[in-house]
């Protein structure tokens, strides 16, 4: 049997709910990432079956075409084909189909959230040269945290956790929320742009169809070149596969190379509050 050979077409008029509406937008801005993250979509007319995911994704990085659509995008992170020397995949699960996802942290008794949706307040401190200085961001990233386990591993891996964890964090000059609802609304609205899903028919309940992937493009020199710095939390290259509408959505985020990781976000504003 002929291998099969993916090609593929740009819907540039694909429309994200995340870059069309003004409130996210004016989110976006605030939390330092309008500009700093890419969404597109392209298509493919060639049957897929799970096994050709790598194929796939070969296919979809070394295409001219597409390497063209995506320098266009973001000229200042431009490469060639002729660069690549690897293109390495890792299945990134994205099962959860419920905002209640997030309801262990809204409980009360865990003491991230009061009653009122602020975000409860800590003592500074910094982890991944990230600034700590509320009770959310230090469930994200100190492990030493109590609430740390509120999530597990399997947990931190799906797709919309990492969404939540890429808002909250922000770009170089991120502005904190006071409150928990902008994050969890924005999540929604990004995760819905990205997957597909469709209601079992047996059991009447959500089931998410997309299959999402983690991609590294490793040059000559066995360094990623895409993202570049691919080891930093905030620098990553997402592909989701919507099989049955022979789609695929690019989600991209690269911080620039002459970013200080130490993020102080509105650090006066901070210090004048009464930490609860």
């Amino acid at each position: 049997m002929e291998e099969v050979k993916y090609h593929f077409t740009h819907l540039s008029s694909k429309n994200f709910n995340t870059l069309n509406s003004k409130p996210v937008i004016d989110y976006l801005i605030k939390w330092s990432i309008k500009g700093q993250f890419q969404l597109s979509t392209f298509c493919f007319n060639e049957p897929y079956q799970p096994h050709d995911k790598q194929k796939l994704i070969d296919n979809f990085f070394r295409d001219s075409f597409v390497i063209n659509i995506l320098n266009e995008l973001k000229p200042s992170w431009f490469f060639h084909k002729e660069d690549i020397d690897h293109v390495y995949t890792e299945i990134v699960p994205c099962t959860i189909s419920s905002m209640t996802f997030f309801d262990r942290i809204l409980k009360e008794e865990n003491k991230i959230i009061r009653i009122d949706g602020v975000i409860r307040n800590c003592l500074d401190d910094y982890k991944n040269g990230f600034l700590i200085a509320d009770e959310l961001r230090k469930m994200i990233l100190d492990e030493e945290s109590d609430n740390y386990s509120l999530y597990l591993e399997n947990d931190r891996n799906e797709l919309i956790f990492r969404i939540f964890k890429f808002l909250i964090l922000g770009g170089q000059w991120c502005q904190f929320e006071d409150k928990i609802n902008p994050y969890l609304d924005v999540t929604k609205i990004l995760y819905k742009d990205l997957v597909h899903v469709e209601k079992n028919p047996e059991t009447k309940k959500i089931e998410i169809k997309s299959i999402c992937l983690k991609v590294t493009i490793m040059g000559k020199n066995k360094k990623s070149i895409f993202p570049i710095d691919g080891d930093h939390i905030q620098n990553f290259l997402y592909v989701i596969i919507d099989p049955k509408k022979g789609r695929l959505h690019y989600f991209y985020m690269n911080m620039e190379d002459n970013f200080n990781y130490i993020i102080i976000n509105d650090f006066q504003h901070r210090h004048n509050r009464l930490i609860m």
